[in-house]
């Protein structure tokens, strides 16, 4: 009974050291047994990494000078999240197989959130945002110009149009009575509109001169038309 009570302290004392040497290497104590225990683990590192059971490592993080930064990778130990912490925003980016951003949600300058999409090259072709009018939704060309411009605002929401020559083709615009609809020409002059409201509605033809050449306008004792020279001036009203 005594041997195996002996040995039974001998494995405690090695089971001692064995703790005090694993709490060591996390720099929770110094290297000795008897040295006394934090009530709770804590752990420091500039990067931390870890490994699944097969020894590929699909997460990092990594401790910045003035935030820190998550990324998680896959098997091709490729980049492809990144959740980023800095001292003033925070970015959470997803990037292709080749490693190009393809979008991208952080904070913008006036403290609104914004959202971007970018193509396989990393170029932004899309994105929303909240600025000092409302809510806007844009998609651009690869060479960053606009094509298409959704806003809100306090009147009602707007959307733009651009052509090739990014000009204005066609405009939509919701008033504070009605809405209306402008179609451009490609040097981006207006060549029509459609427009209405709670008492009328009216339809418009410009001509080349940028003057209305054809009106329809309807009303509550009716509708009629109205036929323009090149100049803008009335020829004839139909009734």
């Amino acid at each position: 009974m005594s041997e195996e009570l002996e040995e039974l302290r001998k494995e405690v004392a090695k089971l001692k050291l064995d703790v005090a040497h694993l709490l060591a290497l996390l720099d929770q104590q110094d290297d000795d047994p008897d040295y006394p225990r934090p009530e709770y683990p804590t752990f420091e590192a500039c990067h931390l990494a870890v490994r699944n059971h097969k020894m590929r490592i699909p997460f990092h993080v990594n401790a910045k000078e003035d935030g820190v930064e998550l990324s998680f990778w896959d098997k091709n130990n490729r980049a492809r999240a990144l959740f980023r912490i800095g001292e003033d925003s925070a970015t959470l980016e997803f990037r292709n197989a080749k490693g190009m951003p393809i979008a991208q949600l952080s904070e913008a300058e006036d403290g609104s959130g914004q959202f971007c999409v970018c193509d396989a090259e990393g170029k932004p072709r899309a994105g929303m945002r909240v600025s000092e009018l409302g809510g806007t939704v844009n998609t651009v060309d690869r060479e960053g110009k606009p094509q298409a411009v959704l806003l809100g605002g306090e009147a009602g929401g707007q959307v733009f149009i651009t052509n090739n020559n990014r000009q204005m083709a066609v405009k939509l615009m919701a008033a504070g009575e009605g809405g209306l609809i402008t179609v451009h020409e490609p040097s981006g002059q207006i060549m029509g509109y459609l427009s209405a409201n709670a008492c009328t509605g009216s339809v418009g033809v410009h001509g080349p001169l940028g003057d209305m050449a054809v009106g329809l306008i309807a009303n509550d004792s009716g509708g009629s038309i109205l036929f323009n020279d090149a100049e803008g001036k009335c020829k004839a009203i139909l009734p």
